[in-house]
């Protein structure tokens, strides 16, 4: 696991550079995105991050990605599923019946399942936030096993470790 952080925090110095959409520090998360795995991308970078690096032949984000601007959650045991195409109930709180959950308490409860192994969100500041970006933040900083190891500016990623053991264990 340490090897993941360092490899993160090397890429610091090399975050300085833009994609030609304009969208910051994207090529970091480029190693970390492998299928196999749900990730968290901000709604601005969702998309670049997969088209513009020439990732969607192999993690297309219909399959693996969900963005911070919408989730609907399938609760575990209630018979949904992550494509949504499992008719049920969709709630924005937590109650019997319930078979998704949307808003703050989706990405809530997705985090909080170790649904994701990694997050990325960032914001430049001629965009409003997100309303659940909070909510985001604070479950995956108060969410044993996700660690943030990058924090500049207005983007923050944090990896769930216990999904990259196997990649950094292979790597070393």
């Amino acid at each position: 696991m340490p090897a993941i952080v360092a490899h993160m925090l090397a890429w610091r110095s090399a975050s300085r550079r833009r994609w030609p959409n304009g969208a910051p520090l994207a090529g970091v998360l480029k190693p970390y995105l492998v299928p196999g795995h749900e990730y968290l991308l901000s709604g601005l970078d969702n998309f670049s991050t997969i088209y513009d690096d020439h990732l969607a032949g192999t993690l297309p984000w219909y399959a693996y990605a969900t963005d911070d601007n919408y989730i609907k959650y399938p609760i575990p045991g209630r018979g949904g599923d992550w494509s949504g195409q499992v008719a049920g109930r969709t709630c924005q709180k937590l109650l019997p019946g319930c078979v998704y959950l949307e808003g703050a308490a989706a990405y809530r409860a997705a985090i909080a399942a170790h649904a994701f192994a990694l997050i990325e969100l960032s914001r430049e500041q001629k965009y409003p936030p997100i309303t659940t970006d909070p909510a985001i933040v604070d479950a995956a900083e108060h969410t044993p096993g996700y660690v943030q190891v990058i924090q500049k500016g207005h983007f923050s990623v944090w990896l769930y470790l216990p999904d990259y053991e196997k990649q950094v264990s292979s790597a070393a």
